[in-house]
């Protein structure tokens, strides 16, 4: 769940607890996602839609992502290139016990299923600024 701490935090924003969405209106900057293992860890999806002025949203996708207590998966996507649907749009950072030490970064394109280099799906989209995800399970 998104807290409420965090949610205040973040201008223009707004927290649909139903949908657990944060929707984030006319971002000020590009933004950091954390997701961060709770206590009991789990599987976890997030989805990222940044519209400009197209018709269509520029999209990533996490999809049934594994995590563990305590570890930390930092996403930062780079929007040119998700636009332009280049493979390493998206990087996420790795921090398997939150003890702030990355051990590994993986790169996306506009869907990532697996947090294995070998194994990530890297596809391509298209894009602008609206979150919705999950941070802890």
């Amino acid at each position: 769940n998104i807290t409420d701490i965090e949610n205040t935090q973040i201008p223009n924003s707004y927290y649909d607890g139903d949908k657990e969405a944060l929707l984030i209106l006319f971002p000020e900057s590009t933004y950091t996602y954390k997701v961060i293992g709770d206590d009991t860890g789990g599987a976890y999806g997030l989805d990222i839609d940044i519209f400009d002025d197209s018709d269509e949203p520029i999209s990533f996708r996490a999809v049934d992502l594994p995590i563990i207590p305590g570890e930390i998966h930092t996403y930062k996507v780079d929007q040119d290139k998700l636009k332009n649907n280049l493979p390493n749009s998206v990087s996420v950072s790795v921090d398997k016990n939150g003890d702030g030490t990355i051990e590994r970064i993986i790169y996306s394109g506009n869907t990532l299923t697996s947090l294995d280099q070998e194994e990530a799906v890297s596809t391509s989209g298209t894009s602008s600024n609206n979150v919705s995800g999950v941070v802890g399970l």
